[in-house]
């Protein structure tokens, strides 16, 4: 999948909010070694990177459109290094004192993988702060898109279709964790919106209205 990553940031407003929430409730040390899962365009990356000053900020991202624009945004900085990866791919160990990934993991299905790679990635005492959608996310938009299908009569071409979004409830993902190793496990909900003002602003990537 190719990205744009000029329009993604017009229209990612509401994600780096919940991406600075976030930053808070991980706690960064200035000594902090992190992992940034997903880094996208980088902007909390470099967040992360100012409060970690004295420690280090590595960013993984599959997408070399998004990797671009980090490498942009984030050249003034010494402390960190992205890297064009999978999360499917990571091969740390004991490295990191902090795990981050916002608006990230939701792609990726081999969740139960990719949390023991984390749990791998980690120092002992280390810690994560991910943040996704969760089941039921934008069920109005996939009950609209199938309700279109049957009305235009697609659905031969659908048939078997599988949405890219790994969305578990809560209590799914509270168990992954435990499964890999994880100790202090808080999962929660946390609403945030996305509201286009029009509707070729949701296609076109016009810019929202939180």
């Amino acid at each position: 999948m190719r990205w744009d990553a000029e329009k993604y940031d017009e229209v990612k407003s509401p994600q780096v909010d919940a991406g600075r929430e976030l930053i808070t409730r991980a706690k960064v040390k200035d000594t902090d070694s992190i992992l940034d899962i997903g880094c996208g365009t980088g902007k909390l990356t470099v967040a992360l990177a100012r409060l970690a000053s004295k420690g280090f900020v590595r960013g993984i991202d599959p997408s070399h459109e998004m990797l671009e624009k980090a490498e942009k945004v984030s050249g003034d900085l010494q402390n960190i290094r992205l890297m064009n990866m999978h999360a499917q791919s990571m091969d740390f160990s004991e490295t990191f004192d902090l795990i981050f990934s916002n608006s990230a993991i939701q792609w990726i299905k081999e969740q139960r993988k990719v949390i023991g790679l984390m749990h791998k990635s980690l120092k002992k005492g280390g810690r994560i702060a991910c943040q996704f959608p969760a089941q039921n996310f934008c069920k109005e938009f996939f009950g609209y898109a199938g309700s279109a299908i049957t009305i235009l009569g697609f659905e031969k071409y659908y048939k078997g279709w599988e949405s890219p979004w790994y969305l578990p409830d809560k209590e799914e993902y509270e168990q992954l964790l435990k499964d890999a190793g994880f100790q202090e496990v808080e999962v929660f909900y946390r609403d945030y919106q996305i509201v286009f003002d029009s509707i070729n602003g949701a296609f076109n990537g016009g810019r929202p209205q939180a």
